[in-house]
């Protein structure tokens, strides 16, 4: 019986392990501080960036979208225009600048699908064109990435409490 807890204990602490390798917090001021601007959810800002860069601050993809937040330039400079801020001033491969577009993007299209997270994902990985004419459940990438940020929220939602946590403590 010893040693079905003992082993029951390390596969516990191995699956924490990997939740909390796997799961990254980084870029967390700037991601609280800009949750707070947007009043966006720091869980999504922290999701969308593990699955759209693995928080890597100069990734480009094969199709151009730059950043933590993978943002195309013209959507970036497009969403920055609409809101009343100068494109010019912004660094897609700065953190803060790149998290406050993406962002600000989400919240655009959270407004526009009126909070229905799945079409929001879809949109913000494969268009809004593809989510009003329900052609996004064709493209695999876009399926497999609403997957992917549901189960990023889900590892969040347990790990940055804990994170928070830990963090006042030490």
């Amino acid at each position: 019986m010893k040693k079905f807890l003992l082993l029951m204990f390390i596969l516990a602490m191995v699956g924490v392990k990997l939740v909390y390798d796997f799961f990254p917090v980084k870029y967390y001021e700037e991601i609280m501080e800009v949750s707070e601007i947007h009043k966006v959810d720091p869980i999504i800002i922290l999701s969308m960036i593990k699955v759209e860069s693995n928080f890597r601050v100069d990734a480009k993809s094969h199709k151009g979208a730059i950043g933590l937040m993978q943002l195309m330039p013209t959507t970036a400079t497009w969403i920055l225009e609409k809101e009343g801020f100068d494109p010019n001033k912004f660094d897609m491969y700065k953190a803060k600048d790149n998290i406050f577009t993406g962002t600000l993007y989400f919240k655009y299209l959270r407004k526009k699908f009126d909070g229905d997270m799945e079409k929001i994902m879809a949109a913000y990985n494969g268009g809004s064109t593809r989510v009003r004419n329900n052609t996004w459940q064709k493209i695999g990438e876009t399926v497999d990435y609403v997957k992917k940020i549901n189960w990023a929220m889900k590892a969040y939602s347990y790990k940055l409490p804990i994170y928070l946590k830990l963090k006042e403590l030490l």
